[in-house]
C-alpha cells in the first residue's frame, strides 16, 4: 500500500474557559473562541508489514520440548518528529504511540500490523498553535484513512483523550474539528458531549512568537491563579452563546418564518404596484408615441395641403408635378430623421428573402435567373426592424 499523507493546520485559543475536572478525559475540554490556520503539521504514514502467527513445533507427542501454540505478536509503530527547524523532537514521540496504542485497543487498527511515520511541523511548539492537537488529529485521520473502519469522530474522541493524559491544549481538537473560525460551546471531545461550531474565513494572518519563551500548556491551565483568571474571562465572552434549547430554536424559527411571510406580502404588493405601474407608462406611450413623428409629418401635411390648392389654381402640369415631388422629398426626409429607410433594390439585384417579396416571375434575357427584375412596391424598415419588404418581379428561365 502507498503511504498516506494528512495534513492538518494549527489552531489558536483566543478566548476560553478551563473544564478540565470531569473525571474521563473525553469530557474535559474547554468552551471559547478561537480560529484555525493552514499551516501547522504534515504526516506521512506507511503500512511496512502484518505480523503471523506462528506454528507450535511438536518433537514427540507429550514431550516437554514441545512448544506452546504462539499467537500473533503486535505490530510496532516506527516514529520520527521534525521540528520546523528541521530538527529531530524526541518528547513527542509517546504522544503518537500512546495514540496508536489507544486505537488499537479500540480495535480501530489492527494489533499485527507494523507503521512507519513521519511528522514535519511547520510551525514551533510550546507556542499556542496547537501543534501537539493537529499532530495528533493529522495522525488519527491518517489511520482512519488506512483502515476505514469506523467514523471519523471515534478516531477524533481518542485524539482528544491523548491531548489531555499528556495535559496538552483543552479544546485545540474540537476546534480543529469545527474548522475556520470556531465557537466551542461546550468543552468535550468530538462526538462526546463537546460542540463547537465554525466558518471558513480566507483571511491573512501574522503569526509573531518568542522562541525563548516556549512554555507548555500545563503550565498555565494546571496553574490555579491562571486557571481562574482564564476562565472568568473565557464564560464571560461564552456565557450567552449557549445553544438554543429545542423550545427557543422554534420560537426562532417562528419567528423567522413571520418575518419571512411578511417580506413575502410586502414584495407581492411592491409587485403588484410595479405591474400597475407598467400597465399605465404602457397605456401613456401608446398614446403619445407617436406624437414626435406627428409633429414632423404636419408639416408635409400642410405642404401637400397648399400644393393642392396651387394646382387648381394653375393648369400647367409640370407645376403640379413639382411641387408633389417636393412634398414627397420632405416626407421621405422626415422618415429618415424616425429612423425609416426605404428598401429599392436595383434591376439585376440578387433576390433577398430577408427584404424582398416576389410575386411574379417572368422569363427574361436581361438579368440572371433568380435575379430582380422589376420593383412594384418599395420596402420599409424601421431602425434595421423589417416593415415591409420590397415587392418585386424576378427572372425566371426564358421559355417558362
Amino acid at each position: 500500500m502507498e503511504p498516506l499523507t494528512v495534513k492538518c493546520g494549527g489552531h489558536i485559543t483566543l478566548i476560553f474557559s478551563i473544564w478540565k475536572d470531569a473525571r474521563l478525559a473525553r469530557f474535559q475540554g474547554s468552551r471559547g473562541a478561537g480560529f484555525n490556520v493552514i499551516d501547522g503539521v504534515e504526516v506521512t504514514l506507511e503500512h511496512t508489514s502484518t505480523n503471523q502467527a506462528t506454528s507450535p513445533r511438536f518433537l514427540s507427542h507429550g514431550s516437554s520440548l514441545d512448544e506452546a501454540p504462539k499467537g500473533v505478536e503486535d505490530g510496532t509503530l516506527e516514529v520520527d518528529v521534525t521540528a520546523m527547524d528541521g530538527t529531530k523532537i524526541e518528547h513527542s514521540l509517546s504522544l503518537y504511540t500512546d495514540l496508536f496504542e489507544a486505537l488499537r485497543d479500540s480495535r480501530l487498527v489492527k494489533r499485527e500490523d507494523s507503521f512507519s511515520l513521519s511528522v514535519v511541523l511547520s510551525l514551533p511548539v510550546s507556542q499556542g498553535f496547537g501543534m501537539s492537537a493537529a499532530g495528533l488529529v493529522a495522525v488519527a485521520r491518517a489511520f482512519h484513512a488506512h483502515t476505514r473502519v469506523g467514523r471519523d469522530d471515534q478516531y477524533l474522541r481518542i485524539a482528544h483523550r491523548i491531548e489531555r493524559l499528556h495535559s496538552g491544549g483543552l479544546g485545540d481538537v474540537l476546534g480543529i474539528a469545527a474548522g475556520g473560525i470556531e465557537l466551542r460551546t461546550e468543552a468535550g471531545a468530538p462526538g462526546s458531549g463537546g460542540q463547537a461550531v465554525g466558518f471558513e474565513a480566507s483571511q491573512p494572518v501574522l503569526l509573531v512568537w518568542k522562541p525563548e519563551e516556549a512554555r507548555h500548556t500545563s503550565n498555565y491551565i494546571d496553574d490555579q491563579q491562571w486557571q481562574q483568571s482564564i476562565s472568568a474571562a473565557g464564560e464571560e465572552a461564552v456565557a450567552e452563546k449557549k445553544p438554543l434549547t429545542i423550545e427557543e430554536q422554534l420560537e426562532e424559527a417562528k419567528a423567522r418564518a413571520d418575518e419571512n411571510y411578511q417580506n413575502y406580502l410586502r414584495s407581492v404588493a411592491a409587485l403588484d404596484t410595479y405591474k400597475r405601474r407598467g400597465i399605465r407608462e404602457k397605456d401613456d406611450l401608446r398614446q403619445y408615441a407617436l406624437s414626435g413623428l406627428l409633429e414632423s409629418v404636419l408639416p408635409v401635411y400642410d405642404n401637400m395641403a397648399l400644393g393642392l390648392m396651387s394646382a387648381e389654381q394653375d393648369s400647367d402640369p409640370k407645376v403640379v408635378v413639382q411641387g408633389i415631388q417636393m412634398v414627397l422629398a420632405q416626407f421621405k426626409s422626415v422618415l429618415e430623421e424616425n429612423g425609416i429607410e426605404e428598401i429599392v433594390p436595383a434591376k439585376g439585384a440578387a433576390f433577398d428573402h430577408n427584404h424582398h417579396e416576389a410575386v411574379q416571375s417572368q422569363p427574361s434575357s436581361e438579368v440572371e435567373e433568380g435575379a430582380i427584375l422589376q420593383l412594384i412596391r418599395k420596402g420599409f424598415m424601421l431602425n434595421g426592424r423589417l416593415v415591409r419588404p420590397a415587392t418585386v418581379i424576378v427572372a425566371g428561365e426564358e421559355g417558362e
